[in-house]
């Protein structure tokens, strides 16, 4: 299985990272990372095959960089932005949303309004939503479970 993780904090992305091998055999296991909205679409149009997209919804617009050092503001609609431009171009990949936020401020919508929308704006491939944190082990189980639905839908 080859994932695409577009996260933005390390910490966060190693832990799914880690989580990943300790259940899949690294044989069947490719990681890609990416941690901007941009990297993260430039990923999906050059790399071939990514069978599932886990996605933070707040990063920055692109990558750190020596010239921009913060990456740009950070886009607390970033996720929903990839989404939207992945519908554009016709990209079906599963997307699992992996969010340690309940609430977004910008809209004062909670993770539940926030799928029900996605559900109903992105039909073709978006998943579902999971409520990371480094806290609570529950958000294992359900990645888990929505990558079994996509290892059943190849």
């Amino acid at each position: 299985m080859k994932v695409l993780i577009v996260e933005d904090e390390f910490d966060k992305r190693e832990k799914i990272t880690s989580y990943l091998y300790s259940v899949f055999e690294s044989s069947q296991l490719e990681i890609v990372e990416s941690e901007s909205l941009r990297s993260g679409l430039k990923t999906l149009l050059q790399v071939s095959d990514i069978d599932v997209v886990l996605l933070d919804m707040s990063m920055p617009g692109f990558d750190i960089t020596s010239d921009e050092p913060g990456g740009g503001e950070p886009e607390s609609y970033a996720g929903k932005e990839l989404m939207s431009q992945m519908r554009l171009r016709n990209i079906k990949i599963p997307v699992i949303v992996i969010t340690q936020y309940k609430k977004f401020k910008k809209e004062n919508i909670s993770l539940e309004e926030l799928t029900e929308e996605f559900q109903a704006q992105f039909p073709d491939f978006f998943m579902g939503t999971i409520h990371f944190s480094s806290a609570v082990e529950g958000w294992k189980k359900n990645l888990l479970d929505y990558l079994k639905k996509v290892q059943g839908l190849k």
